[in-house]
């Protein structure tokens, strides 16, 4: 009697991965990261993987035998593209219409369909990881019942991308903060659970005398990432700390506000010789430059998560995010991090400079929010949600 052979499972990964690396091609890295082993896994993207630039952003180690490469046909690119100078929408929406429907199409051939890139309908429930609920603008809640929004301007992407609003609500909803499970839950009325997302590096957590009297800003160089706000932040602790300096360390971001943002940046550097901006820093250094900046800067409002704030912290700064968004949860609503203006955010900076009691309090507070964070929790959490999402699907041949 022949015994069934068993088999992993079939699982379709898919996030468009436009091309602009940020905290979500971060996230989809590191989930294909820990269900590589275990599954048969086939990511689906609009241009392909970049393996070595993947790799070499987020610290894993994926490669063509353990993750498939699937992108979309040339012809569908190309419809995409011309859609996209059509309408030239700041989230790709055109494009990912398009993506979406194809990942439906394929989703019969897979025990798993794990949507990336926010709100999805792949036709069967998925599992959906949601940064922000950007489709809030064509959905509304109406009763108990979700339906398309009759915003004129969406609904042909809708329509093409097959969306169904009901579909979309069965779907596991998994979201990187708390922040944005609450706007899910208002925007939809829908339970979700919290994985924040994964923090690659080995970080050296040096002592506070073994570090340079700076602060640094990391991320992609946009101007939504309010570099002038830290800029000014900067210049107001050097009032006080004369020696304080700014290093700027990020990586150029193609979409809305990347020019300006870049503009922001060099002239900056170009003026003062306190500042210096680092940019397409190899992991490893990047790691070393948080590892010996006494302090951290953050400054975009109502930010998702804040990768950024998560590596500094694990890097063993004191942080310092406006008081928004999901990035108040990374420091641990420590109000003594949180800010709402220049001044604020300058003089509780110099506070922590000049004063070790309280350095050394929120430093140690720091401590405890860092066990949260990491490559491990992440990938440990992302297992567990499949292995349980998967439930009793026998795996055989």
């Amino acid at each position: 009697m022949l015994v069934p052979t068993p088999r992993k499972p079939r699982i379709l990964l898919v996030d468009p991965f436009f091309g602009a690396l940020g905290g979500g091609v971060m996230v989809s890295c590191w989930i294909a990261e820990a269900l590589r082993h275990q599954s048969d896994l086939t990511w689906l993207t609009w241009r392909g993987l970049d393996y070595a630039k993947l790799n070499r952003f987020a610290g894993t180690a994926l490669d063509a035998e353990s993750v498939r490469s699937r992108a979309a046909h040339p012809f569908l690119r190309g419809i995409g593209e011309a859609l996209n100078h059509v309408d030239t929408d700041p989230y790709s929406t055109q494009r990912w219409a398009l993506l979406m429907r194809l990942a439906r199409w394929m989703a019969k051939d897979f025990d798993l369909v794990i949507g990336c890139n926010d709100e999805v309908d792949f036709g069967p429930p998925c599992i959906q990881y949601i940064h922000y609920p950007y489709m809030h603008r064509v959905i509304e809640k109406s009763g108990a019942h979700l339906s398309l929004s009759s915003e004129a301007r969406y609904r042909p992407w809708r329509v093409i991308s097959g969306f169904e609003p009901a579909r979309f609500a069965q779907n596991l909803t998994l979201v990187n903060s708390d922040w944005t499970g609450r706007k899910m839950q208002a925007f939809y009325g829908i339970e979700s659970q919290t994985v924040f997302p994964p923090v690659p590096g080995a970080f050296d957590v040096r002592p506070w005398d073994a570090r340079e009297n700076a602060a640094i800003c990391v991320g992609r160089i946009a101007g939504d990432k309010r570099i002038d706000r830290i800029i000014a932040i900067a210049a107001e602790v050097r009032a006080v700390v004369p020696d304080f300096r700014l290093d700027l360390a990020g990586v150029p971001y193609s979409g809305p506000g990347g020019d300006e943002g870049m503009a922001v940046a060099q002239a900056a550097a170009a003026k003062h010789n306190w500042i210096d901006l680092h940019i397409n820093l190899r992991r490893p250094d990047l790691c070393d430059l948080m590892s010996r900046a006494r302090i951290g800067i953050h400054a975009k409002e109502d930010e998702h998560f804040g990768i950024s704030v998560a590596e500094l912290v694990r890097a063993g700064a004191a942080v310092f995010v406006h008081d928004s968004g999901g990035q108040t949860e990374i420091v641990g609503h420590d109000a003594r991090l949180t800010y709402t203006s220049v001044d604020e955010a300058a003089e509780k900076i110099v506070a922590v400079l000049q004063d070790p009691a309280l350095r050394n309090d929120i430093l140690d507070n720091l401590t405890c929010c860092r066990a949260k964070l990491g490559t491990e929790p992440f990938c440990d959490a992302m297992r567990e949600v499949v292995s349980d999402a998967l439930g009793l699907i026998e795996f055989s041949e």
